[in-house]
C-alpha cells in the first residue's frame, strides 16, 4: 500500500492526534488570555510593575526547574493523564486568586504563592504535546505535526490576549481569571477516556536518577545546548517585553485593556500565517540559517516597538516579530526531535523547553527594574539580547545538517 502524500489533514487523521492538539489548543488559549489577564490584575490590583513581572516569574520558574523530573514522569507514565493534572492543578489556581480577590482577601505574598502552586506542574502540558508529535506521527508528517502545534499555538496568542483584555474591560480582572480556570477545566476534560500514545518507558532507576539522566542527555547534545544557550538571550528580551508593552500602551498612548490584548493579537497573526506555510517546507537542510534568520526578525519588531510614534507601528513591531515566531517553533520543534533518541523523548524535550525557555521568566522578573527607566528603555534592551541570541546562535549550534543527526 502507499504511504498518503504529507498532508495537515494525514496528520490530524492519526487516531489522538487531533484530541490532543484540540485540548492544548484549550489550554494555551487560558495561557495566552492569562498572560495578559494576569499583568492587568496585578497592575489594577496592586499598582505595581514589579510585582507583575515577579507574578511571571513565580508562575514559570518553578516549572522550568523541575522540567527534568517532569520529563522523567512524561516518559514514565504517559502524556494524557498528566496534561490533565495540569490543567486542573492551574485552574484551581487561578480560581482561588479571583475568589480571594474578589473577597479583599489576596495579599502580593499569597499572590506569588499561588501563582507558583498554579505553575509547577506546568511543564507537564507542554512538553507533553512536544512530545507527542513524534510518538504518534510518522517522520514524514512531523513537519505537518509541528505546524498544527505551533500555528495552534500561535493562534492562540491572536484570541488569548484580545479575549484577555475584552474580558478584563468587561468582567473586571477577577472575571477574566475565572474565564481562565473555566477552560482549563473544559481542556481537561475534553482529553477524558483518551489512550495514551507510544509505549511507557520502563525503568527501575528512580525518578531523581532518570531525571539527572536526562539532563545529562541534554547538555551532552550539541545542538539541544547550543539551541537552549541562544534561545535563552531571546526570551530574556521577550520577558521584558511582555511587561514592557502593556506599560508603553497603557502610560504613553493612553490605550485600553481591550487595545493591549489586540496588539498582542497581532503577533499571533503574523505567527499563524507564516507557522503554517513553513509546515510544508522542509528545514532539516537549512535549520541553522532559519533559527538565525528569525531571531533578527524578533530583534527588528521589537526596535520597533520601542521606538513607535503610535499605536498602530507598535503593532506592525508586534506583527514583525509574530511573522518569525511561526518558522522559528517548526524549526526549532523539528530539530529537537531529530537530534533526540526516542526513549528521550520527554525527558529531552522537557529539559530542553526549560532552558530553551529559562529566559522568559528571568526577563519578566528583571523587567519592572528596566520598566522604571522607562519603557522604551525597556523594549530596546529587550532587541540588543535578541540579536545577541542570533550571535551566539551562528556561533555555537552546529551548521551542517550531518552535525544534526539523533544521539541515542
Amino acid at each position: 500500500m502507499a504511504t498518503p502524500a504529507p498532508s495537515y489533514r494525514a496528520a490530524l487523521a492519526v487516531p489522538g492526534f487531533g484530541r490532543i492538539a484540540g485540548a492544548t489548543l484549550i489550554g494555551r488559549t487560558a495561557e495566552a488570555m492569562l498572560s495578559v489577564v494576569m499583568v492587568l490584575f496585578v497592575l489594577q490590583r496592586f499598582h505595581s510593575p514589579g510585582l507583575a513581572g515577579l507574578t511571571v516569574l513565580a508562575s514559570l520558574g518553578p516549572s522550568l526547574a523541575l522540567s527534568p523530573v517532569a520529563g522523567a514522569l512524561l516518559d514514565r507514565y504517559g502524556r494524557v493523564r498528566l496534561i490533565m493534572f495540569d490543567y486542573l492543578v492551574g485552574g484551581g489556581a487561578l480560581a482561588a486568586i479571583a475568589v480571594l480577590s474578589t473577597t479583599g482577601r489576596l495579599t502580593p505574598g499569597l499572590l506569588i504563592v499561588l501563582s507558583v502552586f498554579g505553575g509547577i506542574t506546568g511543564m507537564l502540558s507542554a512538553a507533553g504535546m512536544r512530545s507527542v508529535v513524534p510518538l504518534l506521527l510518522p517522520p514524514e508528517l512531523w513537519g505537518r505535526g509541528n505546524a498544527i502545534d505551533s500555528s495552534g499555538y500561535t493562534l492562540t496568542v491572536i484570541v488569548g490576549p484580545a479575549l484577555g483584555g475584552l474580558l478584563v474591560g468587561l468582567l473586571g480582572p477577577e472575571g477574566g481569571l475565572g474565564v481562565g480556570a473555566a477552560l482549563y477545566v473544559v481542556g481537561a476534560a475534553s482529553l477524558f477516556g483518551l489512550a495514551e500514545p507510544g509505549t511507557p518507558h520502563i525503568a527501575v532507576e528512580s525518578i531523581l536518577r532518570s531525571s539527572l539522566e536526562g539532563l545529562r542527555y541534554v547538555l551532552r547534545n550539541r545542538v539541544l545546548r547550543g539551541i537552549a544557550i541562544s534561545l535563552t538571550l531571546v526570551n530574556i528580551g521577550a520577558g521584558i517585553a511582555v511587561v514592557a508593552m502593556p506599560v508603553l500602551a497603557l502610560q504613553t498612548f493612553h490605550a485600553s485593556s481591550a487595545t493591549v490584548g489586540l496588539l498582542w493579537a497581532c503577533q499571533g497573526v503574523g505567527g499563524v500565517i507564516a507557522g503554517f506555510a513553513f509546515g510544508r517546507i522542509d528545514t532539516s537542510r537549512r535549520a541553522w540559517r532559519l533559527i538565525i534568520a528569525t531571531y533578527l526578525l524578533v530583534a527588528v519588531g521589537t526596535a520597533v516597538i520601542a521606538g513607535a510614534p503610535s499605536l498602530v507601528l507598535v503593532g506592525v513591531g508586534i506583527l514583525l516579530a509574530g511573522l518569525a515566531t511561526g518558522p522559528m517553533d517548526v524549526t526549532l520543534f523539528s530539530l529537537r526531535q531529530r537530534v533526540t533518541g526516542p526513549k528521550w523523548y520527554g525527558r529531552a524535550i522537557a529539559i530542553s523547553m526549560s532552558l530553551n525557555f529559562a529566559g522568559f521568566p528571568v526577563g519578566s522578573g528583571l523587567s519592572g527594574a528596566f520598566v522604571r527607566v522607562g519603557p522604551r528603555f525597556a523594549l530596546a534592551t529587550a532587541a540588543v539580547l535578541t540579536v545577541g541570541g542570533a550571535l551566539v546562535a551562528a556561533a555555537v549550534i552546529p551548521r551542517r545538517p550531518e552535525d544534526q543527526a539523533a544521539v541515542p
